[in-house]
């Protein structure tokens, strides 16, 4: 079992045009959390967390708590459905949007990691970029809801930078993904751009307590245009913009 010392801020803002094309004024939010995360369960062939649970030492939401300090929250992705709770009870609305906005957990039925879909066919020198494979980014960024086609995404990855660290390499990671999804009323155009400072495991926390040390940080930026049609017939325009910062350190604990 790994456990992660990790803090965190995250900005989301959003405005939108309503049905009838006038525009509402944009809704901000900010989150700042400080938080010990045990890794509870993880996906076997990604070695994913599916399962975390949050010791809460500060979470606060626009300049309020959303919880005591010393709640545990767990959150667990099962495949079809993600819960977050406290004492087994679903948390408030407000908590669980603040919780999302800084961590995630992953399907236990994703068959990629995001090592698999960032790998080169060769080896890279600082500064190199390349286009992952477009099949494999499809079943990445895939869920229920919004099926993909290797069409309707596109990344670049760059090696920014490359450390020595105490147990191992640290890679400097770049990436700038372009999203297509669409469901029945919904139409989404997403821009993400990520920087990465990853050990050896670029996105999950190994099943080997000895690989479980390591120094990190995950920052992005996440911009997107979202349509909607409404049932008479008329659309509505999203403009949404996420910052997210996230670093900590992470240690192997007693499993027992």
């Amino acid at each position: 079992m790994c456990e992660v010392k990790a803090s965190g801020t995250s900005t989301r803002t959003y405005s939108y045009r309503d049905a009838a094309g006038k525009p509402v004024p944009p809704v901000k939010m900010s989150v700042e959390l400080e938080a010990t995360i045990k890794v509870l369960a993880v996906e076997a062939n990604a070695h994913a967390s599916t399962k975390l649970q949050l010791n809460i030492k500060k979470f606060i939401r626009d300049g309020d708590p959303l919880v005591p300090a010393g709640t545990v929250i767990v959150l667990e992705n099962r495949g079809d459905s993600v819960s977050c709770t406290i004492d087994g009870e679903a948390i408030d609305p407000d908590v669980r949007e603040a919780v999302d906005l800084l961590v995630s957990v992953h399907s236990p039925r994703k068959h990629e990691s995001l090592d698999d879909v960032m790998e080169p066919d060769q080896p890279k020198k600082v500064g190199d970029t390349w286009q992952p494979d477009p099949a494999h980014l499809a079943r990445y960024w895939a869920t229920a809801e919004y099926p993909l086609d290797k069409d309707d995404v596109k990344c670049t990855v760059k090696l920014a930078g490359v450390d020595n660290g105490p147990h191992g390499p640290v890679l400097h990671i770049d990436l700038t993904t372009e999203l297509k999804m669409h469901q029945t009323d919904w139409h989404n155009n997403y821009r993400i751009n990520d920087s990465l400072t990853k050990t050896a495991s670029s996105e999950t926390l190994p099943e080997d307590p000895s690989d479980c040390h390591s120094e990190f940080h995950d920052g992005s930026t996440f911009t997107a245009k979202m349509s909607y049609k409404t049932p008479d017939g008329k659309t509505m325009d999203y403009d949404f913009t996420a910052e997210r910062s996230v670093s900590g350190t992470v240690t192997p604990v007693d499993s027992k």
